[in-house]
């Protein structure tokens, strides 16, 4: 796979045969960097193969782990115009957190658009980049506005959901109204569904890179001589293993004064029986709808719906339904935004292997309050409570209900470069 410093050698230098390549007005270099106070309660964090729900928590050294100061990502997001319809973009992420590069590339895809004038307009991409699923997360290097931790949804596209492909927009622009249709086919996200069933889903901000690995929990099936104990104990979500491409579509409309609704349809294609000597891959399928609703008095309001299922292993294997939705109310006051969301979210085994239960039931309350102390300086303070009951933790001598709960306090330093 091409390494994503190549990616931004390419977008850097490849301007379109007759345009006139201006690095101050068609280079643009943007970044943020977020440094991190958090206190949460001792539930083994998923990051460190337990069976927690948020980003930070017991890493397994006791009590002293319960509160860090640490830096939760430093982000470059990279713009180059090199045509009068072509742009480039990178997003690269410095995370202490990733298990196999610190420095890896979020996204990276090459962007069309057709000339202005028309009410119909084509709008493409080419790369690795997320699907326009999230509501909450259109900030600065797929960050939200609203709050630290996105919602369950969105958490769960942020590391499983990737697609490396192409990407078609129909766009007919209104006076009032905008209609986009859409489509894509992808490769390299046959490993979709794996955290989702043996994990379940979890509420943080750590957006997955495209050479990313993610721990799983040390589960009984795994173990030797039981029916996936090829299955490695990570998954690297973006990879390509039955070779076969996947799609998705969708509708998205959007009033300019009263908000929008969306729709999507995503189905990865994958054959469940494909191993590639360290993961499976997954047929997974989700259908998705949000809408905003743009409110008086500077308030926003949003809700997302997303259901599917996944399924793997033929005969004896994993065959899983889920669902989840948020509802989320903010309001902007000047240089202050208040914000409070409302998750639930569930998985239902509908398999019978043995020792492998994945059913889960949880919900999720969380409040925020972000202050613009000007537009390069931002701090956020964030309230998340989250209960869950999953089945599977007293196998592994934890307890089948939780209650976790996390205070974050974030600093971001916004830059951009030229300016």
């Amino acid at each position: 796979m091409i390494h994503p410093f190549l990616i931004l050698i390419f977008l850097l230098s490849f301007p379109s045969i007759g345009y006139s390549w201006d690095y101050e007005k068609d280079l643009q270099i943007q970044g943020l960097v977020d440094l991190r106070f958090s206190r949460a309660d001792a539930a083994k964090t998923w990051l460190d193969r337990g069976l927690g729900k948020s980003r930070y928590g017991e890493k397994g050294s006791g009590p002293d782990e319960e509160s860090r100061l640490q830096m939760a990502e430093a982000s470059m997001v990279v713009t180059s115009q090199f045509g009068w319809s072509w742009s480039g973009d990178l997003h690269l992420k410095y995370d202490p957190e990733q298990e196999k590069s610190s420095i890896d590339m979020v996204e990276g895809f090459l962007r069309y658009k057709s000339l202005p004038g028309s009410r119909i307009l084509f709008k493409g991409k080419l790369g690795a980049f997320f699907p326009p699923v999230s509501l909450e997360n259109h900030g600065l290097a797929w960050t939200s506005p609203y709050s630290i931790t996105p919602s369950a949804i969105n958490s769960w596209v942020g590391e499983e959901v990737k697609t490396i492909g192409g990407e078609l927009v129909v766009q007919k622009k209104g006076e009032d109204i905008d209609i986009k249709v859409l489509g894509a086919i992808f490769m390299a996200n046959d490993p979709a569904g794996s955290l989702l069933a043996w994990r379940g889903w979890t509420l943080h901000d750590r957006k997955a890179t495209v050479f990313d690995r993610m721990a799983l929990p040390p589960l009984g099936v795994f173990e030797e001589g039981r029916i996936f104990s090829r299955q490695a104990p990570w998954v690297e979500p973006f990879h390509e293993i039955d070779d076969k491409p996947g799609f998705y579509t969708g509708i998205n409309i959007d009033h300019l004064d009263y908000g929008g609704v969306h729709f999507l349809y995503y189905d990865n294609l994958g054959d469940g029986t494909a191993f590639d000597g360290s993961q499976y891959a997954w047929e997974t399928r989700f259908f998705n709808v949000g809408t905003h609703i743009v409110l008086p008095f500077d308030t926003t309001l949003l809700l997302q719906y997303m259901k599917g299922d996944t399924e793997m292993g033929g005969g004896p294997g994993v065959y899983l339904n889920f669902w989840s939705f948020f509802v989320l109310l903010s309001k902007q006051i000047e240089k202050h935004r208040l914000t409070a969301r409302y998750d639930r979210f569930v998985t239902e085994d509908m398999d019978d292997t043995f020792r492998d239960d994945n059913n889960e039931s949880g919900w999720a309350w969380l409040l925020a309050y972000r202050y613009e102390i000007n537009p390069k300086h931002h701090l956020m303070v964030e309230w998340l409570s989250i209960h869950s009951d999953r089945p599977e933790r007293t196998r592994l001598g934890w307890d089948e209900n939780i209650h976790e709960s996390a205070v974050q306090v974030n600093y971001r330093f916004l830059f951009d470069f030229p300016k």
